[in-house]
C-alpha cells in the first residue's frame, strides 16, 4: 500500500480512536473523545453539572430563604463594612492620582486589540494605578456601601485584584494586592515569588507571548463562597460575570493609556495557587491579564490588525 500523507494522516487519526463507543474504555481521554462521546458516556462532565446545577428553578425555597437572610438589618450593616481593613505600613504602597486616558470610551472600544507582543518598556505606576481604580475602585463615602467600578451579585465583591509588577516605575517587583476600600496596594511577594508566579506556564510559550518583555500581569482572584453563601451554585455564574467585567474595564483602559495587553488562561492552577497561597478553592485565581507597551515582533495572527497606538 503506498505511503502516502492521507494515509498517514488517516492511520493518525484512527490510532487515537476508542475500540468501543464507551468513554471509559480508555485512560487517555482529549476534549475531542470526549465531544464525541456525548450522550453514550458513563463519565462525569463537570462542566455540564455546573451548568445544571446553577440553573434557576421556580419554588426554590432554600434559595428564597439564603437571599432573605441577606436582606436582614443586621446582614446589611455587617455587608456596608464589606472589606474594610488595616495594611502594615511595611506593606503599604500609596498610589498616585491615575494617568489620564488618551481617547474616548467610544473610542476605545473600537480600537482594542489582544496583542501578545510587547517592547520591554516600563509602565508607569500611575498607568497601573488607573489600571486598577477602573476595574476594582470603591466611589463614594456616604453611608453604607460605597459603589464600585463594576457590579456584583448581591454587592457583595467576591472577586479581588492581584498585581504582577515586572516594570513599573516606582515600583519595586513583586506581587501586590489591590485594597478597594484603602485604594493602596499591599505587598505579599518579592522578586522571588514574581519570578515563581511566571513560571507557572506563563512563559512556556514564547513564540504567543513575550512574557520577558510584559511589564505587569493583572490577576484575578475569587472567593466563590462569598457569592455561593447566598445564591448557591447560582452564585459561581455571578463571580464569572464580575471577572468578565472587571476584565473588560481593565482591557479599555489598557487601551485609552496606548497600552497593550492580552487574556492568558495558560497558567497551572495549583502551581500558581501556591506561589499566591491560596487553597484553589475556597479563593482561586480565575483569570489573568499581561500588559505592557506595544511593540516587539508581532505574532502572525497579530499582522493584519495592528495595534491602535502604533500609528499614533
Amino acid at each position: 500500500m503506498e505511503n502516502t500523507p492521507v494515509l498517514r494522516s488517516a492511520l493518525g487519526t484512527n490510532f487515537f480512536r476508542a475500540v468501543s463507543p464507551w468513554l471509559d474504555n480508555t485512560a487517555f481521554h482529549t476534549n475531542q473523545l470526549r465531544h464525541s462521546h456525548l450522550g453514550i458516556s458513563r463519565s462525569a462532565s463537570p462542566a455540564e453539572e455546573f451548568l445544571y446545577a446553577s440553573r434557576l428553578r421556580r419554588h426554590d425555597r432554600e434559595l428564597q430563604r439564603s437571599v432573605a437572610d441577606y436582606l436582614t438589618t443586621a446582614s446589611m450593616e455587617t455587608l456596608s463594612h464589606t472589606d474594610e481593613e488595616s495594611i502594615p505600613a511595611t506593606r503599604r504602597v500609596e498610589l498616585p492620582d491615575p494617568a489620564p486616558a488618551r481617547m474616548a470610551l467610544d473610542e476605545a472600544i473600537a480600537a482594542r486589540r489582544s496583542t501578545r507582543s510587547f517592547s520591554g518598556a516600563p509602565v508607569t505606576l500611575p498607568e497601573a494605578a488607573a489600571l486598577l481604580r477602573a476595574a476594582g475602585r470603591c466611589f463614594g463615602h456616604e453611608p453604607g456601601r460605597p459603589h464600585r467600578a463594576v457590579p456584583s451579585g448581591g454587592g457583595l465583591y467576591p472577586v479581588e485584584l492581584h498585581l504582577a509588577a515586572r516594570e513599573v516605575t516606582d515600583l519595586e517587583p513583586g506581587l501586590y494586592r489591590y485594597a478597594p476600600r484603602l485604594d493602596c496596594l499591599d505587598r505579599h511577594g518579592g522578586p522571588r515569588q514574581l519570578a515563581a508566579l511566571l513560571r507557572c506556564g506563563l512563559d512556556e510559550l514564547p513564540d504567543l507571548l513575550t512574557i520577558d518583555r510584559a511589564a505587569l500581569v493583572v490577576l484575578f482572584v475569587g472567593r466563590p463562597w462569598r457569592s455561593m453563601r447566598k445564591y448557591g451554585p447560582r452564585g459561581l455564574r455571578f463571580v464569572l460575570h464580575e471577572v468578565g467585567a472587571m476584565a473588560q474595564h481593565v482591557h479599555l483602559t489598557a487601551t485609552a493609556l496606548g497600552l497593550a495587553g492580552t487574556d492568558w488562561s495558560t497558567y497551572y492552577d495549583e502551581e500558581a495557587h501556591e506561589v499566591l497561597r491560596v487553597d484553589g478553592l475556597r479563593t482561586a485565581l480565575l483569570h489573568l491579564i499581561v500588559l505592557g507597551r506595544p511593540g516587539g515582533r508581532p505574532h502572525p495572527q497579530e499582522k493584519s490588525r495592528p495595534h491602535p497606538q502604533e500609528k499614533m
